[in-house]
């Protein structure tokens, strides 16, 4: 933490684990010692102030990190809207802060308003883009267009094909919009198009060759096409078709599912047989073996109160892996059970857990978080997005 702190500008500081910071009144600094941890509010008796737990914590995030990260950073960490963000901002005293423009800015912007990227002037500035333009357009500034050189023309006809939107906009000092724009006076955009279509006659012949075996997705990945690509190529080249032909259970597959069915599950069996678990559980169903595999997963009276107890701290995997049953199981008897609408209340996101998300996300990875924070992998994946979190592979 103290290294990713040092190379960003900051100051990592150290305090007691077990300071009392909820139960003090942030008006007088009294701690209340008698403050249960299910008593979220309260009035302080030295001041008579009238506190809120989770309001403080907002309050104190905001207080720490609105001038530098802004409202709509700190709306995702506080799960706000940016609206109820700024409000909260102007209640507590901190926009005014926001929009004071000092001597030495307003000099920087006069000088390289101009020529750089507004973009560019509001990350250097420490102001959002659009206090930017709304202060160039005070000070009078106005951005010079610059025309496009028969050298850049040139290099982005060569280039653009290849290299794509971004390396162009790199190398001739662009915006990413500036050269999508050019790019669509040139004709490049239907010409690139017209490349990413085009089928090699090998393609053709690998696909041909695997498609029926290896499916659309592995061919895909294989050619580096999109699988909506691959199945309409495949479609016209006939082997729809002849993929379901080829598509009949034989006789040891059967026998598979009869031994395993019952133990293992539709998706093991599926990756076992090279087919989706759709198709097994249909043919599971011909056999007759959906009948005994109801009677053999029914669920017991004990097992009942064993979801009921836990389903809301555990979650779904680790009442299937306890219960020994599928997830789908485990969701069907919450469902059942009526425990859905309570799970989802308890899957909101505390703070302490986005800013754990924030520090460790990019270095641990998504496995080690959802394991210490008792998420599931999908929930951590989901929070990081929502967060802007990319981890760093290993």
């Amino acid at each position: 933490m103290e290294w990713v702190a040092s190379n960003a500008g900051s100051t990592v500081v150290k305090i007691d684990r077990w300071v009392p910071s909820g139960k003090a009144c942030h008006v007088c600094g009294t701690v209340n010692t008698a403050l249960a941890l299910k008593q979220r509010s309260w009035t302080c008796d030295c001041c008579h102030a009238i506190l809120d737990r989770d309001t403080k914590e907002e309050d104190e995030y905001l207080i720490t990190h609105y001038h530098t990260d802004g409202a709509k950073k700190c709306a995702n960490m506080l799960g706000k809207t940016e609206a109820a963000v700024f409000a909260r901002a102007v209640i507590l005293g901190l926009t005014k802060p926001m929009v004071r423009w000092t001597h030495e800015q307003e000099e920087y912007l006069i000088e390289h308003y101009q020529t750089n990227a507004v973009q560019k002037c509001a990350d250097i500035l420490g102001k959002t883009k659009n206090a930017v333009q709304g202060k160039a357009g005070t000070l009078g500034l106005t951005r010079i267009k610059v025309d496009w050189t028969r050298e850049q023309d040139e290099y982005l006809t060569e280039h653009y094909l290849t290299d794509g939107v971004k390396k162009c906009a790199e190398a001739l000092g662009r915006t990413y919009n500036s050269i999508q724009n050019r790019v669509r006076k040139l004709g490049l955009t239907k010409q690139r198009r017209r490349i990413i279509i085009d089928w090699l006659p090998e393609h053709e012949e690998y696909l041909v060759e695997h498609f029926q075996t290896d499916g659309a997705q592995k061919c895909a990945d294989a050619l580096g096409r999109t699988i909506g690509s691959v199945q309409r190529r495949a479609s016209l080249l006939g082997l729809t078709k002849s993929r379901k032909k080829g598509d009949s259970w034989l006789p040891e597959h059967d026998e598979y599912l009869a031994e395993h069915y019952l133990t293992d599950g539709a998706q093991k069996c599926a990756e076992a047989l090279g087919r989706t678990s759709t198709a097994v559980s249909t043919r599971a169903r011909i056999l007759g073996l959906s009948k005994h595999i109801e009677k053999k997963t029914s669920w017991t009276p004990k097992q009942k109160e064993y979801l009921v107890e836990h389903y809301q701290t555990d979650g779904v995997k680790k009442c299937a892996n306890a219960l020994k049953k599928t997830e789908n199981a485990v969701r069907y008897m919450t469902q059942k059970l009526g425990l859905t609408k309570k799970q989802a209340r308890s899957n909101v996101w505390t703070l302490n857990e986005k800013e754990y998300l924030t520090q460790h996300y990019q270095f641990d990875g998504i496995s080690e978080c959802a394991n210490i924070l008792g998420r599931s992998t999908n929930a951590v994946k989901t929070m990081a997005s929502k967060l802007g979190l990319t981890s760093t592979p290993k």
